[in-house]
């Protein structure tokens, strides 16, 4: 019997290409089409502003505060259910020379993870930690088109370093990544549809974990329930308020840097450091 030629043979080959596109899909809509920023979006500021702010605190508490505490984010609060994911593989981190410090870099993402492997690949970024630490989530960039979203936010997450050494020596975990995400509002809530990693830093190395104790050291200054409400004011109403600026300087040529302040339309402050803290 002489070979069939392709025409005869086409609804054959059609059966066979959507049957292999669908193998080579594994239950995946497709290739991975990139996070793009919406044609028409919100532009009328109170409005975004209100659902990027809501946004923001929604992530910081399902994802930034349970890292803190050593927990994984509950995958249901956080993703949708299509919802895809593309990280850094292990192979994608590079590690500088700090010295005693290990510092490791990543660029861009090459793998895609269910959401449930993405949350665990934090995981282990964070590991060897112990709880409790910091947890922080910055929305850098917000575009809204209800019931849909797109950003970019960043993640960090510190925790002191767990070591086995005996005697234990202290030490910390600093991780910070950045995302591009797509987001879509379920029943009054938000979820990442997809979520891309742009870059990330990873810090570990030894000494105590850093604690900001400025409010109790000072210096202190006209910081009064006035001027708060002043601030927020201005800043509820969108407005720029040009305070000043602070520069460091050793100003009388002691060794000890001191701090020189400005302020609009007023006197210059100068804070001399005596050298002894506190």
């Amino acid at each position: 019997m002489p070979p069939l030629s392709l025409s005869q043979n086409l609804p054959a080959v059609a059966a066979a290409l959507v049957a292999g596109l669908a193998l080579a899909g594994c239950g995946r809509s497709g290739a991975w089409q990139p996070i793009a920023r919406p044609e028409h979006y919100e532009k009328r500021l109170p409005r975004s502003e209100g659902a990027a702010l809501a946004l923001e605190a929604h992530l910081e508490e399902v994802l930034a505060q349970p890292l803190a505490e050593g927990h994984l984010p509950p995958e249901e609060e956080l993703f949708s259910p299509q919802a895809r994911v593309r990280m850094a593989s292990a192979d994608a981190w590079h590690t500088l020379d700090g010295g005693p410090l290990c510092v490791e870099t990543c660029t861009g993402a090459d793998e895609e993870l269910s959401p449930a492997q993405t949350l665990d690949r934090i995981a282990e970024l964070l590991a060897p930690s112990a709880p409790p630490g910091f947890g922080e989530l910055e929305l850098k960039r917000f575009w809204l088109d209800e019931p849909r979203a797109v950003g970019r936010f960043l993640l960090h997450v510190g925790r002191s370093r767990h070591s086995t050494s005996v005697p234990p020596r202290e030490g910390r975990i600093d991780l910070r990544l950045t995302f591009r995400a797509a987001f879509v509002r379920q029943e009054g809530e938000w979820r990442i549809e997809r979520l891309e990693l742009l870059e990330g830093t990873r810090l570990s190395g030894p000494g105590p974990r850093f604690v900001d104790v400025t409010a109790e050291c000072g210096p202190h200054y006209g910081i009064s329930e006035e001027n708060r409400a002043l601030l927020t004011d201005f800043t509820n109403r969108q407005q720029t308020l040009a305070l000043g600026g602070l520069s460091v300087v050793d100003w009388n040529g002691d060794g000890f840097w001191d701090l020189l302040g400005t302020r609009r339309g007023q006197m210059a402050l100068l804070f001399e450091n005596d050298g002894l803290g506190g």
